[in-house]
Parts: structure tokens; C-alpha cells; sequence
């Protein structure tokens, strides 16, 4: 029972991290839904889907992705294009979020997801440029 009793206090450690990271987050960058509310919608397909619970709690604590926009609020919510230089920061948040849940010996898929979230399928995407057509 104690075992158990551990395992549901790191999970809701876990959560209550994400919703603490999605705050900093929504009040640098506003946005017109909440980081939990983004989620439900792919839970609810994860759940149709018939995925495992284990799949279903990965959807759910994954942090909002922008985490690592440290930048001045100036930049985030520019609606002009941005300049070489300010692109250039904003192109980092992944890394910058990589870093911070890296610190955190968060859950190393999370981790990933957050690092890799503007990667496109041809590999024009960044942080990397990594393709998934070379696996094909």
C-alpha cells in the first residue's frame, strides 16, 4: 500500500509541475484556451482509440510545449514579422524547454516531445531538422 500510496504522490507532483510550468507559461503568452483544456481533446481520441492508461497519462502530463519562451513578452506577442535575431530566440524555446525539464529528471518521452515539437515530416523543422521520411 505504500508502494502505491508514493506512486500517486509523484503523479500528482507530476501535475501539479505541468500546471505550474502552463501557468508561467498562459501569463506570458495568452492564449484563448488553457493548457488543460487543449489536453482534453486528445485524451478523448487517446480514449476512443482504446490506448492504455499508461499512453492516456503521457497526453495528460505532457507541459504546454512553448514552456521555453523565456522572451520578452514584447517579442511573443509581436503580430508583425519577426526580425533575423528575434526569430532566432524564439527558434530556441524548444531547447530552452528540453533544458529546463531535463533539470527535473522529468519523464524522458515528455522530454522529447517538448524538444522536438517543431520538427516537420520532411525535416525542415527545428530544432533539428530531423525527417521521419528517412526511416521509410
Amino acid at each position: 500500500m505504500e508502494l502505491k500510496e508514493s506512486l500517486e504522490k509523484l503523479q500528482l507532483s507530476h501535475e501539479h509541475t505541468i500546471d505550474a510550468i502552463s501557468m508561467i507559461v498562459e501569463s506570458r503568452i495568452p492564449t484563448r484556451q488553457s493548457s488543460k483544456a487543449r489536453s482534453s481533446a486528445p485524451v478523448a481520441i487517446a480514449d476512443k482509440l482504446g490506448l492504455s492508461e499508461e499512453r492516456i497519462n503521457l497526453i495528460v502530463w505532457q507541459p504546454d510545449p512553448r514552456m521555453g519562451n523565456i522572451y520578452p513578452s514584447e517579442i511573443l506577442t509581436k503580430t508583425s514579422l519577426l526580425g533575423d535575431l528575434e526569430f532566432a530566440m524564439i527558434k530556441s524555446h524548444p531547447t530552452v524547454g528540453y533544458d529546463i525539464l531535463s533539470k527535473v529528471d522529468f519523464i524522458p518521452i515528455i522530454v522529447d516531445i517538448v524538444y522536438q515539437h517543431h520538427e516537420r515530416m520532411d525535416g525542415s523543422g527545428y530544432p533539428l531538422g530531423i525527417s521521419v521520411m528517412q526511416y521509410y
